[in-house]
């Protein structure tokens, strides 16, 4: 059996149920470490420092921790603000427990290439190999077979499962197999095309872990990576065992002009759920970053830690690719590997640097948090490895800009379920033309002229970040890329398709809608009052454009407040309104047909035949836009 092979390290539940003192001892004499100063990088502590102590104000963030290893050392660890809304913990880089997010996704990573290196696994043969007897399968969808690699860079090809990844319940009823099969997504691409951040494929990767091993993966992490490198302050458990669970720091938001303490969120999957300290984090980059050392690296040998960091997935010659687990991302014409985490009021960042043999970790538990740890690694480059400016060349005008031209979608998304809902309410990647004969892109981050250096690729205006795009097997242009997101890809749409276009189609159909009720239901009482004959055509128009105005009120009331983002599914009331587009459908074709018979009838005039086409038509519409984002109740 595939669950009773050897593995690295034994099992280590024995050492905890006969004598936690033993664990506990041994893994504090383990945490060991001297922090060396840097004469080749002066201020760095000083820059640290001012960006921190700075940012954490500004951006009302409660507090982080940093630790920056070069050369195999720890140079720099420390910790900022504190680990609670009220400010009775300051945070310890060596103590402060910070939640990680998706930088767990490294370690799950790490332990699938010891299993590789032992023989266990193979990276490109058949997932499903491994899942053989679990009752979880990986579809076959496009012909081609789901390995591994593809799990581990985000490119199997599947849809954003967004159930699921959290839960409010401590008790969850679901094992890791169950939550996989309950939350499955669909795959929509063919698996190796490109790269789209899933949750879901780096959990797979952990329960192939599980079944390989026959151990639970948190027992696996800690007998395989935590004990030999003496993380001691690291868990996957949720929550922390009681040795680690006072040294946790909570998740703080901000309300009201306060901050708050944001209670534990389980998080269902290895994916996000590990718990670590900054310190703890500095001991994986050293081993990573020293790979040949036997007395910083015990884990795992020079040669797979260099396939671990080998991008395979390159949707772009010129463009960073994902290894396994590791994302590429490009500073100063710096190649970086690496990993952000970002769950429930935590923040974290992990960065390595191979050709410098530097490693930087920021966390924070603050949802700012991100944006201080971008500005942490892009400060420290400026600084020690600044890039030269470069001239600007720009292209002659003409129809070749044209082609690149449009609005661009996320393809981290989920099509198949309501949860596709989310891309209609988030702002979507805008490309075009300037008038200097250069592309304007606009984002969120805000809007930057880039100029082309040759084929699909574009340098923004006196600096050194770049987009590309790349095309179809018919040539057209398909994908958009930024260089520095090298997993979060965009589709790029057509006109009918674009976000902008369906909310002002809601708006206006919601504004119609609410005028025609008004003017139906005053003439109708009009008529009752004075024993006229009230039309079918009215009624059935009425009922119709009522049914659908109390969908359009009672989603604005209920979505923003519901959602499936701690797994419980969309609620009751979420799942009765869905039902409402239904009926105003089958509503819809009555009025149409009643519309067709009185064009036939030459009692009712030209106008009253006019507006009611003009009602049905906005109906259909409505609908029609309701159907594209899955908002029909048999499509939940």
């Amino acid at each position: 059996s595939i669950t009773k092979l050897p593995i690295i390290h034994r099992n280590p539940k024995h050492i905890k149920m006969k004598n936690p003192w033993l664990l506990t001892c041994t893994l504090c004499l383990l945490t060991a470490i001297e922090i060396h100063a840097s004469t080749e990088f002066e201020n760095l502590d000083k820059l640290v420092d001012e960006i921190m102590t700075v940012e954490l104000d500004k951006r009302q963030v409660r507090g982080g921790a940093i630790s920056i290893v070069i050369d195999g050392r720890l140079v720099l660890s420390r910790g900022y603000g504190f680990g609670d809304a009220a400010g009775a913990n300051p945070v310890s880089a060596d103590h402060t427990i910070f939640r990680i997010a998706s930088v767990s996704k490294l370690f799950i990573a790490t332990s699938v290439m010891q299993l590789v290196a032992l023989g266990h696994l193979d990276l490109d043969a058949d997932a499903n190999e491994y899942l053989a007897g679990s009752g979880l399968q990986i579809p076959n969808t496009f012909g081609k077979a789901v390995t591994l690699r593809h799990l581990l860079s985000h490119s199997a090809g599947f849809e954003e499962a967004k159930n699921g990844f959290y839960s409010d319940k401590k008790d969850y009823p679901l094992t890791l197999t169950e939550f996989l099969i309950r939350f499955q997504p669909k795959q929509v691409r063919e698996p190796g095309l490109l790269s789209s951040y899933c949750n879901w494929s780096s959990t797979t990767a952990a329960l192939i872990v599980e079944r390989v091993s026959g151990m639970p993966f948190e027992e696996y992490v800690l007998a395989n990576i935590f004990l030999p490198l003496g993380m001691s302050q690291s868990t996957f458990e949720e929550p922390p065992p009681t040795r680690l669970a006072a040294k946790l720091a909570n998740g703080v938001q901000i309300r009201n002009g306060e901050y708050i303490d944001r209670k534990f969120d389980y998080i269902l999957s290895p994916a996000g759920s590990m718990s670590s300290t900054a310190a703890d984090i500095s001991k994986y980059m050293i081993a990573v970053l020293d790979a040949d050392n036997e007395k910083h690296n015990r884990i795992l040998d020079a040669t797979s830690f260099d396939e671990l960091l080998t991008p395979g997935i390159h949707p772009h010659p010129e463009y960073p690719g994902v290894a396994v687990g590791f994302i590429e991302r490009e500073i100063n014409n710096y190649r970086l590997f690496g990993h952000n985490g970002v769950v429930a009021a935590f923040r974290s960042l992990l960065t390595l640097d191979r050709t410098n043999r530097i490693g930087i970790f920021t966390v924070f538990n603050g949802n700012n948090g991100a944006a201080i740890a971008d500005r942490i690694v892009e400060s420290f480059y400026d600084q020690y490895f600044p890039s030269t400016a470069m001239a600007d060349q720009a292209v002659s005008p003409g129809d070749y800009l044209d082609e690149f031209v449009g609005n661009y979608r996320p393809a981290r998304l989920n099509v198949s379920t309501f949860s596709k809902v989310s891309a209609l309410f988030s702002p979507e990647i805008q490309v075009r033309r300037s008038e200097t004969s250069d592309l304007v892109v606009t984002s969120r981050l805000g809007a930057f002229h880039y100029v082309s250096t040759g084929g699909d690729v574009f340098r923004r205006a006196g600096g050194a970040e770049r987009v590309a795009f790349t095309r179809s097997e018919k040539g057209d242009i398909a994908y958009f890329l930024d260089y520095n997101q090298a997993t979060k890809p965009a589709i790029k749409l057509t006109w009918w398709e674009e976000a902008e276009l369906h909310r002002a189609v809601l708006l206006i159909s919601f504004v119609v809608f609410a005028i025609a009720i008004f003017y139906k239901t005053y003439k109708l009482n009009k008529n009752f009052a004075s024993n006229k004959p009230v039309l079918i055509t009215d009624r059935f128009i009425a009922a119709t454009l009522l049914v659908l105005l109390v969908f359009c009120v009672g989603m604005f009331l209920s979505i923003d407040a519901d959602g499936d983002a701690f797994g419980t599914g969309w609620s009751m009331q979420v799942l009765i309104l869905l039902t409402l587009p239904v009926i105003g459908g089958l509503l819809t074709v009555f009025s149409g047909a009643c519309v067709l018979a009185d064009w036939l009838d030459n009692s009712l005039t030209l106008s009253a035949k006019i507006i009611h086409t003009m009602l049905v038509l906005c109906a259909i519409t409505f609908l029609a836009v309701l159907y594209y984002w899955n908002a029909l109740v048999w499509q939940v």
